[in-house]
C-alpha cells in the first residue's frame, strides 16, 4: 500500500511539468509535493520520537532498609591476612 503511494507520487512529479501550468505555479507544486513526501515518509519516525514514554516510579530505600556491615581495620587487632595478633 505504502509502496503504491510513493510510486504514484513519483509519477505526480513526472507529469507536472508536463500539465502546463506556470513556472511559479510548477516550482511551488514541485516543493509543496517534496516537502509533503518528505512529511509522510519522517512522519511515523518523529512521532514515535515525540510521544511522552510513561514515567517509571522509582522506589525510594529507607535508612531502616539499608543494611551496613562494619569490617575491623587492621588497627583493632588484626595482623596481616586477617589474624589477630597477641598483645602481651
Amino acid at each position: 500500500m505504502k509502496n503504491n503511494f510513493y510510486i504514484s507520487f513519483g509519477v505526480w512529479i513526472a507529469i507536472l511539468p508536463f500539465l502546463g501550468v506556470p513556472g511559479t505555479w510548477r516550482n511551488t507544486l514541485v516543493f509543496l509535493s517534496g516537502l509533503f513526501l518528505i512529511l509522510v515518509s519522517l512522519g511515523p519516525t518523529i512521532l514515535k520520537k515525540l510521544q511522552t514514554k510513561p514515567k517509571v516510579k522509582k522506589e525510594k530505600t529507607s535508612s531502616k532498609e539499608l543494611k551496613f556491615s562494619e569490617t575491623p581495620s587492621p588497627s583493632q587487632g588484626e595482623g596481616v591476612g586477617g589474624e589477630v595478633e597477641n598483645k602481651r
